[in-house]
């Protein structure tokens, strides 16, 4: 159950991983077969760090069982040193003491079942408890308690554990097992955002929470993207009076659980409460102060079963601008459930995110979970719309384009980089999306499995308004595999074809080859470059005429180029265009011959005569391309036009 309790504080139900849940009302208690249920009262201390306290976790037995184990132990708390520290006494940072606990008994199994419990995150993830006693006096200046692969180079140990940032520490849950007189807090100098401090044993600044028996804390040392938290910089601050006695338990993750937040096969779970729960806090804040964050990251597998909360919680923060949903590539999709049964389809339906001026959504999410027309159709102030590596593929272009989304004023960004966008007819639904949503300035398409028909149909469909409005392009195939493969035979130059017909004919593809053997006479592998090339100019050249009036960028990548799509590019293109940049970079093949950059020099002379930016940075251009440039400018047709 999970219930708003003031301005920062929830009630959460935090039941072990063996129990079952059951749907509760508002004022119901779960009761599971086995045992009663652990009722908890979390309270938000930080948004940045992610920082919550729970009171009453433990109780007095618990406490004094670790004390009583670890006294005949702790020796004196270590530092593991980073590479400029190296030599220096263990005490300029930290002056406890310490003992590494087992769990190999009852009572310290069951707390580690209740951590694993409460934080979604199984027991093989936890490190050994580090038991910590300080006296008075002593401290723990500000530090991190993940451990950055760049600055533990020359540490073999920390690498080998952290497997070169591939493994860290994800999160600590932090045990307070005895009270203290005055001081021993913990503090989070950054929180909110504040700048480093001058002074990392000064705990006069930020958050801090104090010692009280039986009183623990959940900390995050790591973004939902994988990124250290660098705001998680914290400080075991002095005790003044008394004795504390305390305890870590590190969260670790591979990389994989670093990005979803938690293990995957927690996700669903923990996505539907915590975010809940937010969404339930922040409704309950005071209106006169509301919550002034700017960006919210989600891990959008979770959203499986928190689509309404997501969209609660988005509506209810007014200074949010950017949302990201994140997760990792290929996340497993329940079994048994087909597209239009997933709970949040409809999530979106109803709400408003005018204030939004950003949505990225990547990393293998599929969109089935989210009804992507009905979020956009109220994102009035939406400027970029990222959907580069998730899962939206042709369906979900078909129910966007049917969605009739828009106008969009101020949306000028669209990216599908990366997605698994593959027929024409997916090409031509998006286009007719991008026509509703308006002037559209910069797109980003390439790395799809679009072929020559799609990306032709894309440009075809494109209204005037919205060609005339585009100014940047990137466009290109998913892998230069796909450039040495036969293309499909509607875009495959035919021997027999009419050339009155609409398709390539025989005679314009041996034409395109000038100075040279005709395809027939050459190795299959030649006939393949050939028929890759031809293609690629296709689809270049329709959308380079189809756009010629407004496009001024142009980025190309992973394209099998050469002297046959150049030559099409040139013969095909009526009318200059307004190019000011040309780009053939990662990936891009077939700019190494002489020939080559004497049809990139006609190209440039006859066709982008605007052009003032030529990069070639990434592909296979050598230096004959480079002598074939220079022999084509020598010449008087195209002299004036690279003079300009």
């Amino acid at each position: 159950m999970v219930t708003a309790k003031g301005p920062r504080d929830v009630s959460l139900s935090a039941l072990p991983r063996t129990w079952s849940t059951c749907e509760r009302s508002k004022h119901e208690t779960c009761r599971p077969k086995k045992s009663e249920p652990l009722s908890l009262e979390i309270e938000t201390r930080s948004l940045q760090p992610l920082v919550l306290e729970i009171s009453s976790f433990l109780n007095d037995a618990d406490c004094q069982h670790v004390i009583d184990k670890a006294l005949p132990h702790v020796e004196k708390s270590s530092v593991k040193h980073m590479d400029h520290d190296v030599g220096k006494p263990d005490a300029n940072w930290r002056t406890s003491s310490t003992y590494f606990m087992r769990s190999d008994d009852d009572t310290l199994h069951r707390l580690d079942d209740r951590v694993s419990a409460l934080t979604l995150v199984k027991k093989s993830h936890q490190e050994y408890s580090q038991i910590l006693r300080y006296e008075e006096g002593e401290q723990y200046v500000a530090h991190h308690d993940y451990f950055d692969p760049a600055m533990y180079k020359n540490n073999r140990d920390i690498q080998d554990m952290i497997k070169k940032g591939l493994y860290n520490r994800l999160a600590t849950v932090f045990f307070y097992l005895s009270d203290v007189e005055e001081g021993g807090q913990t503090n989070f100098p950054r929180a909110g955002g504040r700048p480093q401090p001058h002074d990392f044993a000064d705990c006069s600044k930020g958050v801090s929470v104090f010692p009280r028996r039986g009183r623990i804390m959940i900390f995050y040392s790591m973004h939902p993207s994988g990124e250290m938290d660098e705001t998680s910089l914290h400080a075991g601050c002095a005790v003044k009076r008394g004795t504390k006695w305390s305890a870590n338990k590190w969260i670790l993750g591979d990389i994989g659980d670093a990005r979803l937040g938690l293990p995957s096969s927690h996700t669903m779970r923990l996505g539907h409460s915590i975010l809940k729960a937010f969404a339930d806090g922040y409704s309950a804040t005071d209106a006169t102060k509301p919550p002034q964050a700017q960006e919210l990251v989600v891990n959008a597998q979770a959203l499986a079963g928190a689509g309404p909360a997501l969209a609660q919680l988005v509506s209810e923060m007014p200074g949010l601008r950017s949302l990201r949903l994140l997760t990792a590539s290929n996340p497993p999709r329940p079994a048994g459930l087909r597209r239009a049964t997933w709970p949040a389809q409809q999530a979106c339906s109803g709400q408003d995110f005018a204030q939004l001026t950003s949505i990225q959504i990547r990393g293998g999410f599929s969109l089935d979970s989210l009804n992507l027309g009905a979020m956009l159709s109220s994102a009035s102030s939406l400027q970029v719309l990222d959907l580069s590596g998730s899962e939206f593929g042709d369906a979900d272009a078909q129910l966007l384009a049917a969605a009739n989304v828009g106008p969009l004023p101020e949306l000028h960004l669209l990216g599908f980089r990366g997605c698994k966008l593959q027929s024409p007819a997916a090409a031509a639904a998006l286009a007719r999306a991008v026509n509703h949503f308006g002037s559209i300035r910069h797109i980003r398409m390439q790395a799809n499995r679009w072929r020559v028909e799609a990306h032709r149909s894309f440009a075809e469909h494109l209204l005037e308004s919205s060609a005339q409005a585009l100014v940047s392009l990137e466009a290109g195939y998913s892998s230069h595999g796909q450039q040495g493969q036969a293309l499909p035979s509607q875009s495959l130059p035919s021997r027999t074809s009419d050339p009155s017909a609409g398709t390539p004919t025989e005679s314009l593809a041996e034409e395109l080859v000038e100075g040279g053997d005709a395809p027939a006479t050459e190795s299959r592998s030649d006939k393949l470059h050939f028929l890759a090339q031809f293609g690629v100019g296709l689809w270049l050249s329709a959308v380079a005429c189809r756009l010629a009036s407004g496009l001024q960028e142009l980025r190309l990548e992973k394209l099998d180029v050469g002297v046959v799509a150049l030559q099409i590019l040139r013969r095909r293109l009526r009318s200059p265009m307004a190019l000011r940049v040309l780009a053939f970079s990662t990936g891009c093949t077939g700019l190494s011959e002489k020939k080559a950059g004497i049809e990139l020099a006609w190209l440039v002379a006859r066709v982008t005569p605007r052009l003032q930016r030529l990069v070639l940075a990434g592909s296979d251009a050598s230096p004959s391309l480079v002598q074939g440039i220079l022999e084509a400018i020598s010449r008087r047709e195209t002299h004036d036009a690279f003079v300009t």
